[in-house]
């Protein structure tokens, strides 16, 4: 969270100053599963992406980024979980990085998850699968929502009688 440097007072998780936290996130290059992973058993590993809402795409190859004309492209369909990613994910979409992304934060299972536009390259049905898994996985913890659409911020507010039931517009 350094993108911004407050002139005065700060903002605390469980005690510490949350410019402390590193919050960069996205894929590297290596197979799905070594973006997943955390050195977990597979079983670990399908359960977070079908959370995720990943797990169909991965192993049905229904990849909506196919580079074509990229070598290799042909060689790693009906790969699964061992499909190559790319350099920076560049051989799968925005949506789906961010699905992988969401995996590897339901592996990691903290009481707070801090979501920065990250549903903002789902579509619409998409997202609402993604935020239903996001409900069930956070209950009795702590989801903070950074996003542009107010749509995304409403499934947050009114989910549940724990959080916020008003919102300011502007």
């Amino acid at each position: 969270m350094q993108f911004y440097h407050p002139d005065q007072g700060y903002i605390t998780i469980n005690g510490v100053d949350i410019t402390q936290y590193d919050i960069r996130t996205g894929v590297f290059k290596g197979t799905i599963t070594e973006n997943i992973q955390l050195n977990l058993p597979s079983e670990q590993i399908e359960n977070a992406s079908k959370l995720a809402k990943a797990y169909d795409f991965i192993i049905s190859n229904q990849f909506e980024k196919t580079q074509i004309t990229q070598k290799g492209t042909d060689k790693q369909r009906g790969q699964g979980f061992q499909r190559q990613v790319g350099p920076k994910g560049t051989q799968i979409s925005g949506g789906q990085k961010q699905r992988i992304i969401l995996a590897r934060a339901i592996l990691r299972n903290h009481n707070i998850l801090l979501l920065d536009e990250a549903k903002s390259t789902l579509d619409t049905t998409s997202e609402h699968l993604v935020q239903d898994s996001i409900n069930k996985l956070m209950q009795s913890k702590t989801t903070i929502a950074i996003a542009h659409r107010i749509s995304t911020i409403q499934v947050f507010c009114f989910e549940s009688k724990y959080r916020i039931q008003m919102l300011f517009m502007f």
